[in-house]
């Protein structure tokens, strides 16, 4: 009897083992790209933080205008990618190349009262009428196009300037929370963005593994067939945990405020009560986020918007939940800033 029971005890551990090794396989190429994208972030992010906090004893406008390069660069990855969702339309070269350029001026033109960054990327020497000049010439210019472009609707035209607008947003909004210099109390930065950061991952890790382990109840079966409310449920509670652990890091040992929540004489509780929203309210809006991309992708009948990254799509496949964050961090940093 000993002995079956050890050959049974045995046999288990061994196809745990068998599991556990199936499991990484599954997934090692995913994990390798995950290591290679994190080591990638970190490198832009160091890139962005050297403007505002130099380590070579002045302000270096390389690393903003680097920065700013990285970011034009992935926008126009990602335009690209919406163009090409719609793969049966054909649209002439000259079109999208139009769509693309829109897209460039339209992020480097300020909004407002915008000063940070590089010269060429503030406000100083430009003035409203311009923005709406150019809007309007590259909406006629567009239009023209367009219309001689037979497989081209009217549709199209409120669908690529929808998205254009959206995505020159969400890098706007990236360069305002990285390179924003407020003051020595109210700080943006790197912290602003790795707090984001840490929201959309600890939300997608957190969705997948509650999805996994005892997710069975589908939230959106018709636009995301694997998520599960579990999984959901599970992402906002482990990016709730991870979120304020890197909020009370911060506060408790630097200067640093992810988010312009300025703490006076108050002390810190009514500001803990703040992120606790301000986590809970992001969390949502990272997993809406997923949810709307994962939709885009269904109506056009994709799997993912490219195959950049092996096993984990395109640009837009990695930026759909945190484009959404980030468009939503820069708004709550404006309640709290009078910048713009």
């Amino acid at each position: 009897m000993t002995v079956k029971a050890n050959s049974s005890t045995q046999n288990e551990d061994n196809k745990v083992l068998k599991d556990n090794s199936c499991f990484f396989k599954k997934y090692q190429q995913r994990i390798i790209t995950s290591i290679v994208l994190i080591m990638a972030v970190s490198v832009w992010m160091f890139i962005g933080a050297v403007y505002l906090e130099p380590i070579f004893g002045v302000k270096p406008l390389w690393s903003v205008y680097t920065f700013m390069v990285i970011n034009t660069l992935i926008l126009i990855g990602c335009l690209w990618e919406i163009i090409n969702l719609k793969q049966a339309a054909k649209w002439p070269l000259v079109l999208k190349l139009l769509i693309i350029t829109m897209g460039i001026i339209f992020l480097w033109f300020p909004i407002g009262k915008e000063t940070f960054g590089p010269y060429l990327y503030n406000h100083l020497w430009f003035e409203t009428w311009m923005s709406m000049i150019v809007l309007f010439g590259f909406i006629a210019i567009f239009l023209l196009i367009a219309y001689r472009a037979k497989t081209f609707q009217l549709g199209d035209v409120l669908f690529v300037f929808l998205w254009v607008i959206y995505l020159v947003l969400a890098f706007k909004a990236v360069n305002f929370l990285m390179l924003s210099q407020i003051n020595s109390v109210q700080k943006l930065g790197w912290p602003t963005l790795l707090f984001l950061f840490v929201i959309v991952m600890s939300n997608d890790i957190g969705a997948f593994i509650g999805g996994v382990i005892y997710g069975k109840n589908k939230l959106a079966p018709r636009v995301s067939p694997n998520k599960t409310w579990e999984g959901a449920i599970t992402g906002i509670g482990v990016a709730m945990v991870l979120s304020m652990i890197t909020v009370i890091v911060f506060l408790q040992t630097s200067n640093y405020n992810p988010l312009p929540f300025y703490e006076g004489s108050i002390g810190k509780a009514p500001i803990y009560i703040a992120y606790v929203a301000v986590v809970f309210i992001l969390s949502l809006i990272s997993q809406m986020g997923d949810l709307l991309f994962s939709y885009l992708k269904r109506n056009y009948g994709v799997k993912d918007f490219s195959n950049i990254f092996p096993d984990h799509g395109g640009l837009l496949d990695r930026l759909d939940s945190f484009s959404g964050v980030a468009i939503a961090g820069f708004i709550v940093a404006l309640l709290f800033l009078n910048v713009i």
